[in-house]
């Protein structure tokens, strides 16, 4: 169950560094942000990205799982296990460590390795 989180907005141009900061009951949504560098060294519950591209997503343990929605150009660099990744209509690269991803769900998204 989700209990506490944030919905972030159009963001451009900046980096974030959660380090340990969060837990598994957190998550947060990013709607029409570009160009950011997301960094979470902690578990979280979920991460969504609606209408966001140029992201870098560099993840330790993603509990109920990474949501992209209308998003392109978004890096994925898990370090840890991801349950779940959900795609529509987006496009991810995922760099290293795919075999950390327990499920994909694909809507016609691209994904590169």
């Amino acid at each position: 169950m989700l209990n506490n989180g944030i919905i972030l907005e159009d963001l451009h141009n900046q980096n974030f560094n959660f380090k340990k900061f969060l837990n598994n009951k957190n998550f947060i949504i990013w709607k029409d942000c570009s160009h950011l560098i997301i960094k979470i060294e902690s578990d979280i519950s979920r991460l969504e990205l609606k209408s966001c591209s140029f992201i870098k997503i560099i993840s330790k343990k993603i509990l109920g799982g990474l949501v992209l929605e209308a998003s392109n150009n978004i890096e994925l660099v898990p370090l840890d296990k991801i349950y779940n990744l959900e795609l529509d209509h987006s496009d991810i690269e995922i760099k290293e460590n795919y075999s950390n991803i327990l499920n994909i769900i694909n809507y016609k998204s691209k994904i590169n390795q």
